[in-house]
């Protein structure tokens, strides 16, 4: 999927710049033609009302996969009940940049009372504390923050996995794209408290993103700047899927090389749909973002037409 990902991008690029006649080439002054920059803070965009579908099976139980709802750490948190007093955790956390990684763990045991428990540190003396634990929810607390490894601070919200509820993979929602629940300007922590825990959460292995998270299981990569807002988001599925914009109200173009395009003047989102000719089934790449100059430049010298 990657190589199709990064196929599709580089498409737009060599698109405009095959048109070189008269030494033309496409503008890049950033003065010129802002894109519209999203608040890291912005309203989450959700197919749904509520911010985030639950499922209520089980929400008593202390079992199971419970993710990290943060934007720069990859907690991973793991719970057996093993009665009504007691449980067993291990809980690993990691971050990563481009030049180093660091990580911590914690493991040991926990004592019921209530929606609370307090809990040992078996790796660390001293290094225990308290979850509280609200339905689907549980927020930790390392009581001691010399605890804390440097770059890995696990203390916060985590999520029951089971309770995560699969999204539609495209929808139009108020203006923006919104794939398997993500929209551009969505924190890193939205991501996941959407679609779970990622394989890879860190600087591009392929170098092609500065930071990403990579779903292969889900055919899903979302790619951020510094500051953990959601600048891209890539993902693969059926033709059927484009039914989920059907409201879409917007500017549509094509090109030379299958690539369609729907464009929101307003906000400079544009979606690129490309078939991915694998497997003999009609499956299509689709990649959104901002209009980039390219894209500009493809529009105004007849490269990329209306639709």
């Amino acid at each position: 999927m990657r190589k199709a990902i990064i196929a599709l991008c580089l498409g737009v690029i060599l698109a405009a710049c095959s048109h070189e006649e008269n030494n033309s080439s496409p503008k890049t002054s950033e003065s010129e033609r802002e894109v519209p920059k999203q608040e890291s803070n912005k309203r989450s965009t959700q197919v749904n009302e509520n911010e985030t579908q639950i499922d209520t099976r089980k929400t008593t139980s202390w079992d199971g996969e419970w993710v990290f709802v943060n934007d720069d750490t990859l907690g991973e948190l793991h719970i057996e009940q093993e009665s009504e007093q007691k449980i067993r955790y291990k809980l690993v956390g990691s971050t990563m940049n481009a030049d180093s990684s660091y990580a911590n763990a914690f493991e040991g045991s926990g004592v019921i009372t209530g929606d609370e428990a307090t809990f040992t540190n078996e790796y660390k003396e001293g290094c225990g504390g308290v979850m509280k634990k609200r339905g689907t929810t549980i927020t930790l607390t390392v009581e001691n923050e010399s605890c804390h490894t440097a770059m890995v601070y696990v203390n916060g919200k985590y999520l029951q996995a089971h309770s995560i509820v699969r999204q539609p993979l495209l929808a139009w929602v108020e203006g923006e794209f919104v794939l398997n629940g993500i929209a551009l300007g969505d924190s890193a922590a939205h991501t996941k408290k959407t679609v779970g825990n990622p394989t890879h959460a860190g600087p591009d292995e392929e170098g092609f993103y500065e930071w990403v998270h990579t779903y292969p299981e889900k055919d899903l990569l979302v790619s951020y700047t510094q500051d953990r807002v959601v600048e891209s988001i890539h993902t693969e599925g059926d033709a059927s899927e484009l039914t989920g914009i059907a409201s879409f109200d917007g500017q549509q173009y094509s090109d030379g090389d299958e690539n369609t395009y729907w464009y929101n003047p307003e906000n400079e989102q544009v979606l690129i749909v490309n078939p991915t000719h694998e497997g003999g089934t009609e499956r299509l790449t689709y990649f959104v973002s901002y209009a980039d100059e390219n894209f500009h430049y493809g529009v105004e010298n007849g490269l990329i037409t209306p639709h």
